[in-house]
């Protein structure tokens, strides 16, 4: 097949050669061709990959629940304008402070002086960075720009996620994927906490979204974005920190041996900034605090510990998404049988299965209290992942199979 600007000419047996486009990962939606069994060719091929005309339906039910969910938003942010407890005393504290130092003409690193552990002073700055520049561009302090921001990333989010299906499965399976993840309730209500759980997980997406990209039009830049995001993700929480090193080794596995050096290249600023803090900041990390081996052997064998995280989790991906998921997998899917990109899909799946192994021993070894340390953060966990876990099914699957 010839590809050029996205247009998929095919010469000779019309069958044979749009087969060979769509394994080569080429647009199938042609709209040239010299009789109409080609055209029914064409069309039943660019349906299987998920490539429908705009179904109405579908976008009067996108819009309805953006308007509804903005709706239950603003109530919620009437109730709670000051944000959730760790953005009142961990990320705004930060941002406020760092402005205030500011307008004093003092050093910012002085914040860190007389910190307490529950403040949590080991986490990234990347956020509290991002609130104190938006404020010194206001001017002034106001909590309202750090609601802003919160809702920006959340626009991020949602846009990301359905530009990404929408450049590979068409636009009726990007709206449903948004419709997905505005539907799980707990990402919607921690998008408006303030926290940088969301803030988060605009990186993670992007990372892979720029990896699908890359690997269709083969362009280094692309490349580049996706290490800036996951180098981004280690600067912006200390989870973000794993993701990073999974996802470096991983990209070594699965992608073309030159991305080392792309790698690097992207990284060094976000992770040059981590180290900064890490090692002269602020170094302090509560996970192995009262810890020694004895200790972390028990731990490691209880299986009371094990089966109390397991259940943790299953909780929360029914709380998260899993019921409208299966609704839209039961009545609609359709596997999409191609091997296009079929190295990222891998990919991603390592990660998700590798990342969630990783927080599970944080969660065993962890000194304070399980059933508290679940209860408080591992929500957030899932939050940070959805709308990746979301790509990843839309990648696989075309869950809007208009025929049926």
């Amino acid at each position: 097949c010839e590809q050029n600007f996205g247009v998929v000419t095919l010469k000779g047996e019309q069958q044979v050669g749009l087969r060979g486009a769509r394994r080569a990962g080429c647009d199938t939606r042609l709209d040239i061709f010299d009789n109409p069994q080609e055209q029914n060719i064409a069309t039943q091929a660019s349906d299987d990959a998920g490539f429908d005309k705009p179904n109405k339906f579908i976008i009067i039910a996108f819009i309805a629940i953006i308007l509804l969910s903005f709706v239950l938003l603003y109530l919620h942010v009437k109730k709670e304008p000051e944000g959730a407890w760790d953005a009142m005393f961990i990320w705004n504290m930060r941002a406020k402070f760092f402005y205030v130092l500011h307008q004093l003409n003092m050093d910012w690193r002085l914040f860190y002086n007389s910190l307490i552990d529950w403040t949590h002073p080991d986490y990234p700055i990347l956020l509290p960075a991002y609130n104190y520049a938006n404020h010194i561009m206001f001017g002034t302090y106001n909590n309202l720009i750090n609601l802003i921001t919160s809702f920006v990333v959340l626009l991020g989010v949602i846009i990301s996620l359905i530009g990404g299906v929408k450049e590979f499965r068409g636009i009726n399976n990007a709206l449903i994927a948004g419709i997905v993840l505005i539907c799980s309730k707990p990402f919607l209500w921690e998008s408006i906490t303030q926290c940088a759980d969301v803030f988060l997980s605009l990186f993670i997406l992007n990372s892979f979204i720029c990896l699908f990209l890359h690997e269709k039009y083969k362009n280094n830049l692309l490349l580049f974005a996706s290490f800036l995001f996951a180098a981004s993700c280690a600067f912006c929480k200390n989870e973000g920190i794993l993701f990073f090193a999974i996802f470096s080794i991983l990209s070594v596995f699965f992608i073309k041996k030159k991305s080392i050096k792309t790698m690097m290249y992207a990284c060094c600023v976000p992770i040059l900034c981590l180290l900064y803090t890490k090692l002269f900041i602020y170094s302090k990390s509560d996970l192995f605090v009262n810890q020694n081996l004895n200790a972390i052997v028990i731990k490691l064998t209880d299986l009371n510990r094990y089966k109390f995280i397991t259940i943790n989790y299953i909780n929360n991906l029914f709380n998260m998404f899993f019921p409208v998921v299966a609704i839209i997998l039961v009545s609609f899917t359709k596997l999409i049988k191609d091997r296009n990109y079929i190295n990222i899909k891998i990919m991603l799946l390592c990660m998700l299965i590798l990342i969630f192994l990783g927080y599970n021993t944080v969660y065993l070894l962890t000194p304070r209290d399980l059933i508290w340390h679940l209860e408080t953060s591992s929500m957030r966990l899932f939050v940070q992942y959805i709308p990746l876990i979301i790509l990843g099914i839309f990648m696989t699957f075309n869950c809007c199979d208009m025929r049926k």
